[in-house]
């Protein structure tokens, strides 16, 4: 679907495109990147709060109990051959990937972290915040990063606007 999108934009004249990507689907960004030519097409990735190591939720459920674990949920466990695949993309595009240390569904939360790309902790920024990993897509400061990272300026970590402290979820 994503590439089918791109395909689409660039034949309408877009001579590229900005991807961003929340959880898995920071995952699927890179994929598509390594497989369907994404530094050629791609200007910048986003991603937030995405498990691009994997995550421990998914590793226990296939260790514990691998019938209730389903395909997508063994290729998200930590060393999958999927994520293997994700090794250098960062460095090839681009890349912003921005995760909160209140994440409990993304475990350990650095697992969002990627190789050459520019990472950024929410807590770094906004010391205190307690935004989970729902709350991401609507957290001001996350919402201040994404922007700026889709803008003409180079990817950097510059400080965020920290808006009302969420719980964390």
């Amino acid at each position: 679907m994503l590439d089918r999108a791109v395909t689409v934009a660039t034949g309408a004249g877009a001579p590229s495109v900005d991807v961003v990507g929340y959880s898995a689907g920071g995952v699927v960004a890179g994929l598509w990147a390594v497989r369907d030519d994404g530094p050629a097409r791609a200007r910048r990735i986003v991603s937030i709060g995405s498990p691009l190591a994997g995550t421990t939720v998914a590793g226990s459920a296939a260790a514990v109990a691998p019938e209730a674990c389903p395909q997508a949920c063994r290729q998200l466990a930590p060393g999958s051959a999927l994520l293997g695949e994700l090794a250098g993309v960062g460095s090839a595009v681009p890349w912003l990937s921005v995760w909160t240390d209140r994440d409990r569904v993304v475990t350990p939360p650095t697992s969002a972290r990627l190789d050459g790309a520019v990472n950024v902790e929410l807590q770094q920024l906004c010391p205190g915040s307690a935004v989970g990993h729902g709350d991401l897509p609507a957290d001001d400061a996350v919402i201040g990063l994404v922007v700026r990272a889709l803008s003409t300026a180079p990817i950097d970590q510059a400080p965020a606007a920290c808006g009302t402290l969420r719980a964390a979820g």
